[in-house]
């Protein structure tokens, strides 16, 4: 049985072999003519350098001690009533002026509770057209926002809290009541505040 075995393998690797070598001269051959098709691709990516460079051109400057907000928001007072954000699920809107209005507002807000640079501030909502609102707000004070996932339970919740030191939970009460409770729990959390629709 086995010199048969041997006799079917040899064959077989000789064929293996001669594939190889065929596929290594169409290889070389296709190696050889490929200069003639790198014309293309160098062309098209010379064609994307280009769209680059003048998309470069229109964006603003950014310096390094701007505000991640205040580069977001520098133009929405241009797009007024169009639609900046909607909730999928209920429809529900906010325009860019509506947007920029409640960032500014919510950010005095916070700003009047003694919030200050690098204190944390958990958001504890379903999606909902005021997230965005919160998270530049939070961004425009220089606040480190920690979104966290409203299905958690309230333990589950209060290791992120103490674990964060969290200052302040933002939540949406009908959402997550837990959050309630978890916030309760938690000495590092001052304050909650409720996004109300």
């Amino acid at each position: 049985d086995a010199p048969c075995i041997r006799a079917r393998r040899k064959p077989r690797l000789a064929n293996m072999k001669a594939t190889w070598h065929a596929m290594c001269g169409t290889l070389a051959q296709f190696v050889g003519a490929a200069p003639a098709r790198q014309r293309t691709p160098r062309r098209f990516l010379s064609g994307l350098t280009d769209s680059y460079a003048r998309s470069a051109a229109q964006l603003p400057s950014i310096t390094a001690t701007a505000n991640i907000a205040d580069t977001v928001m520098q133009r929405w007072d241009s797009f007024g009533d169009r639609t900046a954000v909607v909730d999928g699920a209920t429809g529900e809107q906010r325009t860019f002026s509506e947007l920029a209005v409640g960032v500014e507002a919510l950010a005095e807000n916070l700003a009047r509770r003694g919030l200050a640079r690098g204190d944390r501030v958990a958001l504890v909502s379903p999606n909902h057209p005021d997230y965005a609102a919160v998270l530049l707000a939070g961004a425009k004070l220089g606040l480190t926002i920690s979104p966290m996932n409203p299905t958690l339970t309230a333990a589950e919740m209060g290791v992120q809290l103490r674990d964060a030191a969290i200052k302040m939970v933002i939540a949406s009460p009908t959402g997550c009541p837990q959050a309630l409770d978890a916030a309760a729990a938690t000495e590092s959390v001052r304050e909650m505040l409720a996004i109300i629709n």
